[in-house]
């Protein structure tokens, strides 16, 4: 709008100077054809509708309308300071029933009329300050500073004042009879506080939640309606609230006088809703029944599978009741499903709101500021709040599932932290629930304040620091808040935690970033380490609210000391656990050295627990990271894992496979987020069968390490996402994408390239390899393996030669390539591998470690593959079958239908005409027999080895195998077989020529190994032993053997005492006796001169 002094003759509202002002106000003599317009506008829908002024009074072209409003005509002469036209433009409307809210409260505000008189200078008549009235009504006594010049203009104005202000008077005392006299005819009577059993209910019935179904009074549903577009509006409900307001359009929504008469205005919806659920509605009590007082647990919710049925006098039919019960059924687990899914959604919707939108770089307006104090000394906020960043859908998931990792629920949260943690979740900053917080903060900080319930005075501090105004109070409070506990437990910390993720989220940005962060870099050198734990925590906190700048410079920098400087494990593990929530955080790729070097640092931690959750928590964090910023494969896995597979070192090896074992999950999620048939003109499908078998094949989540899930890298669809990935590669030819053609033509040939280099000695490596390519194949499917793997693999073999059966792609080959396959052709495979690596003399290792892998699964197989070797004419074959069979009996141990089927080789074995085979074969046969399969079979061989006199070292060893599994077995075996054929053997020792000496001395081993089993204290082992070993003790001095005579002595004297004991009744021991045998082991021992002075 122009200035009036150019527009006085176009705008019919400007009142011109006295000079110029015509003999009548514009507003007492218009035009006909504005009063025609005033009239049609004052007809027209309140005071909010624009109405178009007619042409002739217009500047603006013929055929176009200006649309205005009695806000904006009062707008104007407030902003222009004619306040005298105002408050007769506010006196004529309220004449005519219309009200403008923006003149009532200016003309009911004594403060818009004190003004300090200026003393120089002549004002200008329209901005002529104005003294302090002296009137209750503010205007009915203005003396207006003027000069002599005006004093025409001003009487008159005074004279129209001081009628204006009777007539107002006068029509608000009007005013107030009528509302009181239509509130007592509207209004309906209270109901009485304990209604009679014998009052009549309307109509017979009882509403919902115990309300009468009587009809509303026409007060009390316009008091409803003005709540209701009250909490509409509040809410961000606008386009509702503009409908409601259509529908009602006898309602002055703007007004409570207008709506409640002189009822006071009752509190907001919200208000009424809290007070109905802390009880406090009254109970309601109808005839024949009793409604109890509505509770939250009660009336709000009802929890699944614990709802009790509603008892009434009419019981249902029993059809109508089991109908019931079955749709309850289906709706409860209906209800559990949608329940499981709102958790994954409130899970992405709670990450993407963790984290603050990224400032754009170009300066961006300053936003307005926010009085959170109220009135004039309220503290003045600034809008730039931070608020979460906004992340990619992959990073939401993964993100959302580390939180919750990190910072699970408080399932068994003490009563006290409960009520702390509601506290804190209430803080806002609304001045009136601040002032509730503290309300019911403080009758608990009172009592409690310096002792060990001191983490009560969180909420109050919070609060303080956010509404407080000086700088430097909000340091010292912070610092108190991270001071608040000398030594803070965990659940301590995890209160200060809430309270200070609590503040970033309501604090501006820059207090965040120049209050709170600081008080975390004072604190990471503090001499206790719950405190310096409580720095690592609060770091994964404000990760979200804190410009990613930030997160990459001095959160990095504070974890990065932490971690390398820390003595404390526990504060290590704690620093890399926000290690792994702040570098999701962090959005310059340039970093990444700087994240690589931190995993480097953890990975090399003398805490095996600190390397645990490094490899569980931020070696994932960082392989998405790398995944959505750079490149995974080309840029983490090839430059540094893969190459430290080359490495001679073994700890170096097997760390790195380690590590790659734990990215497989994320390169398989790589690959299949960006597969062709992901693109939006794809077409691509695959049918439910084989979506079903897929599911069913994918390794399961575990719950202690949910980051690998593939729900969690992939999506919720990750299952059909899998299902056309398989479909699509399984086809004859299809377009490879980058991702999937890194996995072809480098990572899989660096595999196989590392298994080619390795030795089958270094057992562990190759172990730990093995289980890498099973990994792999888990993941990508068996028809990955058995053609890309499987051709890479033959073409590493055809370059070793007849050498890669001792090199680990031997065993690899076999257990996660050719397992895969028929089992004939394993069988095949087998027994060539196992005539080559006899017929060379190559070490059997790696056979070794293939049954061992492969017995669970194929040991019918594995027993042909032996068969086939026993069978063999080749007696390094026949041999190494049996030391196959060895390691078949120790796997197979504890099954005995596995072990039966091994009985016929291994008997076939003990009949070999070849010694070092029988020899070979005693261990196994004595597994087999400590298991009691075909114990009478066995027993018979072993007897036909202790016959062997040829071949006494046959002998020897089946001795010590019976001594060893003598604990194993019963009575029986050793009256019957054992101790007779060991006390033949003794006697027959002094007529041996040759290996004399070697014998006497297994039979020692045997007598004592008997000696030590819980058959030595049997009184019908004793006698036979005793006597025997007496007979080898004599033997034994014979030979001259005198380490071996003082054994047999102290056996011998053992025994009898044993014999003693068991034929004599007991005694007391003399305590004199067993001092002085204690005191002589002490001072045999030396353990004497360790209290000598050095």
């Amino acid at each position: 709008m122009a200035e009036p002094a150019e527009n006085s003759e176009s705008n019919p509202f400007w009142e011109p100077d006295a000079a110029q002002q015509p003999a009548s106000n514009p507003f007492d003599e218009e035009t006909s054809a504005l009063e025609e317009s005033i009239d049609s506008l004052l007809v027209s829908s309140g005071n909010r509708t624009p109405v178009p002024l007619d042409s002739r009074h217009s500047n603006l072209p013929e055929g176009e309308e200006k649309a205005i409003s009695w806000e904006q005509v009062a707008n104007h002469l407030l902003k222009k300071n004619f306040h005298l036209t105002a408050l007769e433009l506010h006196t004529e409307l309220h004449e005519r029933g219309i009200q403008l809210p923006r003149l009532r409260d200016f003309f009911s505000n004594p403060g818009n009329f004190e003004y300090v008189r200026e003393s120089t200078g002549d004002a200008d008549t329209a901005g002529a300050p104005l003294n302090r009235a002296s009137s209750s009504q503010t205007l009915d006594s203005l003396d207006f500073h003027r000069d002599s010049s005006e004093d025409d203009i001003y009487g008159r104005v005074d004279e129209r004042v001081a009628v204006l202000e009777f007539e107002l008077r006068k029509a608000k005392d009007i005013i107030q009879s009528l509302r009181e006299h239509l509130t007592n005819l509207t209004g309906s009577p209270e109901p009485s506080a304990n209604p009679s059993p014998s009052t009549p209910k309307a109509g017979g019935t009882l509403a919902v939640n115990g309300e009468s179904a009587a009809p509303i009074q026409p007060l009390e549903k316009r008091a409803l309606n003005f709540l209701v577009n009250e909490y509409l509006l509040a809410n961000e409900y606008k386009l509702t609230s503009i409908t409601f307001t259509d529908e009602c359009q006898n309602l002055d929504f703007d007004d409570w006088d207008d709506v409640g008469l002189n009822i006071p205005k009752p509190p907001g919806i919200v208000s009424l809703y809290r007070k109905f659920r802390c009880g406090g509605l009254s109970p309601i009590v109808t005839e024949g029944v009793r409604v109890p007082q509505a509770t939250t647990e009660s009336c709000c919710q009802t929890d699944i599978g614990t709802a009790e049925p509603v008892i009434t006098d009419n019981a249902l039919p029993v059809e109508q009741l089991k109908v019931l019960q079955d749709e309850n059924e289906r709706l409860t687990e209906e209800l559990r499903t949608i329940t499981i899914k709102c958790d994954v959604f409130e899970n992405e919707l709670h990450a993407a709101r963790t984290h603050r939108v990224v400032v754009e770089n170009h300066v961006q307006p300053s936003p307005p500021a926010i009085n959170y104090g109220g009135g004039d000394g309220g503290v003045q906020f600034s809008a730039t709040t931070p608020h979460p960043v906004a992340l990619s859908p992959r990073l939401t998931r993964f993100t959302a599932e580390l939180r919750r990792i990190l910072f699970p629920p408080l399932t068994t949260c003490d009563p006290e932290n409960q009520q702390i943690l509601s506290a804190i979740s209430r803080i806002s900053t609304d001045q009136t629930q601040a002032v509730s917080v503290l309300a019911e903060t403080l009758p608990q900080i009172i009592p409690n304040v310096l002792l060990a319930k001191r983490q009560e005075v969180i909420p109050l501090l919070l609060v303080t620091i956010l509404l407080h105004e000086d700088h430097g109070m909000r340091d010292k409070l912070l610092h108190q808040l991270f001071n608040l506990l000398k030594k803070p437990e965990d659940q301590q910390r995890r209160m200060i935690l809430n309270g200070c993720e609590r503040f970033a989220a309501l604090a501006p940005a820059e207090r965040l970033e120049g209050e709170l962060l600081p008080q975390c870099w004072t604190q990471i050198s503090h001499k206790y380490a719950e405190r310096r734990m409580l720095v690592a925590e609060s770091c994964a906190i404000l990760a979200s609210y804190v410009s990613p700048e930030i997160c990459g410079s001095l959160i990095i920098s504070m974890l990065k000391q932490m971690v390398s400087e820390d003595k404390n494990p526990d504060v290590r593990e704690k620093v890399v656990q926000s290690l792994a929530v702040v570098s999701l955080h962090i959005t310059d790729s340039d970093k990444f050295h700087q994240l690589l070097e931190l995993l480097h640092i953890c990975m090399k931690d003398s805490s095996e627990l600190v390397v645990k959750t490094t490899l569980s928590l931020y070696l994932p964090s960082l392989a998405i990271w790398t995944q959505t910023n750079l490149n995974l494969g080309a840029r983490l896995i090839e430059p540094y894992f893969v190459k430290s597979l080359s490495s001679d070192d073994a700890t170096v090896f097997t760390t790195a496979v380690t590590v790659l074992r734990k990215l497989i999950p994320n390169i398989y999620a790589d690959v299949v987020n960006t597969g062709p048939w992901r693109s939006a003109e794809s077409d691509f499908m695959v049918d439910d069968a084989f979506t079903s078998a897929i599911q069913a094949r994918l390794p399961r989540s575990r719950p202690d390490d949910m980051l690998e899930s593939l729900q969690v890298l992939i999506g919720e669809d990750y299952v059909l996402q899998c299902a056309k990935f398989h479909s699509y590669i399984d086809r004859e030819w299809f377009h490879e994408w980058p991702q999937y053609k890194w996995i072809i033509e480098i990572f899989v040939p660096s595999l196989c390239k590392c298994a080619a280099s390795l030795h089958i000695s270094n057992q562990d490596s190759v172990t730990a390899l093995l289980g890498l390519f099973k990994h792999l194949i888990l993941y990508f499917g068996d028809n990955f393996a058995t053609s890309c793997l499987s051709k890479c693999m033959k073409g590493t073999i055809q370059e070793l030669g007849s050498s890669f059966l001792y090199h680990a792609v031997f065993v690899c080959f076999s257990c996660a390539v050719v397992a895969l396959c028929d089992p004939k052709q394993l069988q095949e495979f087998l027994s060539s591998a196992l005539v080559s690596i006899s017929d060379q003399a190559l070490p059997l290792d790696g056979m070794q470690l293939i049954f061992r892998d492969l017995a669970d699964r194929f040991p019918d197989d594995l027993t042909q593959v032996c068969w086939t070797g026993i069978v063999h004419h080749s007696v390094p074959v026949r041999l190494n079958a049996a030391r196959l069979m060895r390691t078949l009996t120790e796997l197979f141990r504890k099954s005995h239908s596995l072990l039966e089927p091994l009985i016929p080789p291994l008997i076939t074995l003990a009949s070999d005409h070849e010694s070092r085979i029988r020899l070979e074969i005693i261990p196994s046969l004595a597994n087999v027999l400590k298991e009691h399969v075909q114990e009478e079979k066995l027993l018979t061989v072993f007897q036909g080895f202790l016959d062997d006199r040829e071949h006494l070292d046959i002998v020897d060893n089946t001795v010590r195998e019976l001594a060893k599994s003598a604990i194993y077995l019963d009575k029986r075996f050793h009256q019957e077989f054992l101790l007779p054929r060991l006390a033949v053997l003794v006697a027959q020792n002094p007529r041996l020529q040759v290996y004399r000496k070697d014998m006497a001395i297994c039979l020692l081993d045997a007598y004592v190994s008997l000696s030590c089993a819980s058959f030595g204290e049997e009184s019908w082992l004793v006698a036979p032993v005793l006597q025997s070993v007496r007979s080898l003790l004599q033997e034994l001095k014979e030979l001259n053997m005198v380490e071996y005579v003082d054994i047999a002595q102290e056996l011998s004297d053992k025994l009898a005492r044993t014999s003693y004991h068991q034929t004599s009744p007991p005694s007391l021991p003399n305590p004199d006796e067993i001092k002085a045998k204690v005191m002589n082991k002490i001072k045999d021992s030396g353990l004497t001169t360790m209290f000598k002075k050095k």
